[in-house]
């Protein structure tokens, strides 16, 4: 009988063993599925939203593309990465408007040097390619300086600005104007022929030549001497540049006042100095 009494309880010993032994088992599966919970949420609150704002920090450090950020989490990175987002919309719409001021002349507003290097070179590389034409135009300003002696350069700045308007009226829509020196301008005239190149460049003079210039109580005259060259068949982009600057110089040898056509086939028997159109400016 005492046998089967020790016997019973040893049973319901380790009975009780199991027991315990599957409660700590369960309460440990409890305390690593809690933590791993919390490491989950933590992850996703927290450093998820950290690495993307660590992310976004460094796009902003190396002038990258700042994409807007998606943050679900606390109210504090939400407010966080609304403000990150304002700011790139910020940026952008600064650096929007600084490329298009880099493109441009501080006094005239038309495109500046560097704008009209980089549409030539592509209006060439697209002639090339597709064997289109276009007339490149150089107009230079005659006796300028002596506007500026004269009257003062307050008084220069403004004629320059009214040529400006002058030769924006006398334009296509689709025509290229820049201002390219002090005193000079270049007009790229794409899919044109030497006929309706030649029109243009008549009337932009025509029009300068008979206008009045008043600038406060001062009233004067002012004449351009304009050439241009139609590009050609596989004809290199410096021989077009080359043939321009001939006609240019051509023009103010006859008088000024003078628009000049170059004939590519003809310019290459003439040995001159290029004054206005440099090949080295205009290699990327």
């Amino acid at each position: 009988a005492i046998q089967d009494q020790v016997k019973i309880r040893f049973q319901k010993a380790k009975a009780l063993k199991l027991d315990a032994l599957l409660l700590i088992s369960f309460v440990f599966l409890l305390v690593y599925i809690s933590t791993l919970g919390t490491i989950i949420f933590l992850n996703r609150s927290i450093v998820n939203p950290i690495n993307q704002l660590e992310q976004w920090a460094s796009n902003f450090s190396r002038n990258n593309a700042l994409k807007p950020l998606e943050i679900n989490s606390y109210r504090e990175f939400e407010y966080i990465g609304a403000t990150y987002n304002k700011l790139a919309q910020m940026l952008h719409e600064d650096q929007a408007i600084l490329e298009e001021l880099s493109q441009k002349d501080d006094l005239t507003q038309l495109y500046n040097k560097r704008s009209f290097i980089s549409r030539l070179n592509d209006e060439h590389s697209r002639h090339q390619r597709y064997s289109t034409r276009y007339s490149l135009m150089l107009i230079d300003v005659d006796h300028l300086s002596s506007v500026s002696q004269n009257y003062g350069e307050h008084v220069c700045d403004l004629t320059l600005v009214q040529i400006s308007k002058m030769l924006e009226d006398a334009i296509r829509p689709t025509d290229f104007l820049a201002r390219y020196g002090s005193d000079e301008f270049t007009i790229i005239l794409p899919e044109v022929e030497v006929h309706g190149s030649n029109i243009t460049a008549e009337r932009i003079r025509n029009s300068i030549s008979e206008y009045v210039f008043k600038v406060n109580e001062f009233k004067f005259g002012i004449t351009v001497s304009i050439g241009f060259s139609l590009v050609q068949e596989n004809q290199p982009l410096p021989e077009v540049l080359r043939c321009v600057d001939f006609s240019v110089q051509q023009a103010k040898l006859a008088g000024r006042n003078q628009v000049q056509y170059c004939d590519p086939a003809s310019v290459k028997t003439y040995k001159f100095q290029p004054k206005y159109l440099l090949e080295k400016d205009f290699k990327d």
